[in-house]
C-alpha cells in the first residue's frame, strides 16, 4: 500500500499521560515522515497546543484544530469553519444562566470574559493566553475583522 497521509489524533492516542509522545513514537513518525508520508495531527485543541506536540515530533505537520474546524499549516490556514457569531452568542447567554462561562476560539485567537482557575490551567498547558474582552468587546472584534468563533467552549462547576 502507498500512503500519501497520515492522521493522528492527539489526546488520549499520541501522547502518553504525561501528555508526552513517548521517543519510539517520535523516532517511527520521523521514519514515516522520511518517506514523504505527509502527517496530520487532529485535535480539539487550540492551534498552539497542537503545534507543541508537532514541535515533540521534530517534524512539520498539517494541523487540525478544534476537530477539524481549523486546518492549517506552519502559519498558512487551509481551511476555517465557524459557527456564525448569533449562535456562539446564544450559548455564551445559556452558559451564564447556568453558572458558566465561555471560551470563543477564532483561528488563532482565544478569547475569554474572564480569567479563572480553568483559563490558567489551559495557559499552562497550550503555552498561551487568551485576550479578555467584555462581551460587547468579543462582539465588536468578530465585526471588524469579519471573524467568528472556530469552537465555543462552555466551562464551570454544576452547571445545566
Amino acid at each position: 500500500m502507498n500512503y500519501s497521509l497520515i492522521c493522528m489524533d492527539i489526546d488520549g492516542t499520541l501522547v502518553n499521560s504525561d501528555s508526552c509522545v513517548p521517543d519510539e513514537v517520535i523516532a517511527a513518525l520521523k521514519k514515516i515522515s522520511d518517506m514523504n508520508i505527509k502527517l496530520a495531527l487532529v485535535s480539539g485543541r487550540y492551534p498552539s497546543g497542537v503545534r507543541l506536540i508537532e514541535k515533540q515530533l521534530g517534524v512539520n505537520c498539517i494541523k487540525a484544530s478544534y476537530a477539524g474546524g481549523y486546518i492549517f499549516d506552519e502559519n498558512k490556514c487551509l481551511y476555517s469553519k465557524s459557527l456564525n457569531l448569533e449562535t456562539a452568542l446564544q450559548v455564551y447567554d445559556i452558559a451564564r444562566k447556568n453558572n458558566g462561562d465561555c471560551w470563543f476560539f477564532c483561528g488563532e485567537n482565544w478569547f475569554v470574559t474572564e480569567i479563572n482557575d480553568g483559563v490558567e490551567t489551559e495557559c499552562f498547558n497550550v503555552k498561551a493566553r487568551p485576550k479578555v474582552v467584555s462581551l460587547d468587546e468579543f462582539n465588536d472584534i468578530c465585526g471588524r475583522k469579519e471573524i467568528s468563533p472556530n469552537k465555543v467552549l462552555v466551562t464551570g462547576k454544576n452547571i445545566l
